[in-house]
């Protein structure tokens, strides 16, 4: 493998290419739609479906949003595909705020992660671990601006 040579890890490519890695994350967001689509179709309890979205769907994308730099377009897609299923299947009135899908469950909400900003999370939390590392070489590397 050369310096410049990308490899994969957990099916996500890593490398150089940064147009490529940005595109990467495209089909993994059409498979995460298809299996909310199965999850909601699937004639789960709601409550069912609300959980295996937050232990089964998002995990699988956690590791992609940490070294990926999707467009939140693509995110924002996702997003809005899962409401409209949840909306259907807990059959909500049209006047239903977003805010409900993103509000904590202990205050009245499903308790989802938008992920636009679990995107920004993740990469603030490597951030501070880069800056945090016991190695000095990855702490001055975090350290500088980026061009």
């Amino acid at each position: 493998m050369t310096h410049h040579q990308p490899y994969a890890y957990l099916g996500i490519g890593d490398g150089f290419d940064h147009v490529r890695r940005r595109i990467e994350l495209v089909p993994k967001l059409k498979t995460l739609k298809q299996d909310a689509t199965a999850l909601i179709e699937s004639g789960l309890a709601p409550w069912q479906v609300v959980k295996a979205v937050k232990v089964y769907l998002y995990p699988r994308v956690e590791y992609a949003l940490r070294h990926l730099h999707p467009e939140d377009q693509h995110l924002q897609g996702f997003d809005d595909h899962l409401r409209r299923g949840l909306h259907h299947l807990l059959r909500l009135p049209q006047s239903t705020a977003k805010e409900f899908y993103y509000t904590p469950v202990s205050r009245g909400g499903l308790g989802l992660l938008p992920l636009v900003e679990q995107r920004a999370a993740l990469q603030i939390a490597h951030g501070w671990q880069m800056l945090h590392s016991p190695d000095p070489a990855h702490r001055a590397r975090a350290a500088l601006p980026d061009r």
